[in-house]
């Protein structure tokens, strides 16, 4: 057997219903009687493959998504408290973080971030809750200027300032960057 992975939703199906499943598999035999697949080895490191990209899937996803992926798509199980529409946009979204693991190569959804956009972003952020650069940074713990060069595009903050003023604005880094890449 051979893993044949291509960039569609056509090959999503085969890897998230078979290939997991075979990978583990082929894993275990392999690692329980190398004789066996005498030659093979091949066999073994796309099956190690195949197991490396789930879980590095499975990092990248949200815990609602990990569940979906794990009982829905995985599992095969129905999830009958979900509604289908929320459903079918987890599964794209997933479908989409697979494609970035899969084909990391790949440029199809990768945008860029500026500094002056994400701090305008931070800025509108700021102002939408009635906080002070002041209060803002007083919170953070680092100097107002500092707070003001992140606004002004100037700096990009560092991913736990970044998470820290999503806690603050009672945001998400997800929902920032959104806003950024729009």
């Amino acid at each position: 057997m051979k893993f044949n992975v291509r960039k569609n939703k056509a090959s999503f199906g085969r890897w998230h219903k078979y290939y997991i499943g075979d990978a583990k598999t082929i894993i275990k035999s392999y690692e329980e009687s190398s004789r066996f697949y005498g030659g093979r080895e091949d066999l073994y490191h796309e099956a190690k493959n195949i197991l490396n990209q789930y879980e590095s899937l499975k990092l990248s996803l949200t815990k609602i998504e990990i569940r979906v992926l794990e009982e829905y798509l995985v599992g095969l199980d129905k999830i009958t408290d979900m509604d289908n529409t929320y459903l079918n946009k987890t599964v794209e979204m997933i479908y989409r973080k697979w494609i970035l693991i899969c084909f990391p190569d790949e440029n199809i959804y990768r945008k860029k971030i500026t500094p002056k956009k994400l701090g305008k972003i931070l800025r509108q952020l700021r102002l939408n809750k009635g906080y002070s650069v002041v209060s803002v940074a007083d919170q953070l713990k680092i100097n107002e200027s500092t707070l003001r060069n992140y606004e002004l595009g100037n700096r990009l903050p560092r991913i736990d300032i970044l998470y820290a003023l999503a806690e603050i604005y009672k945001s998400s880094i997800d929902e920032i960057i959104k806003k950024v890449i729009k």
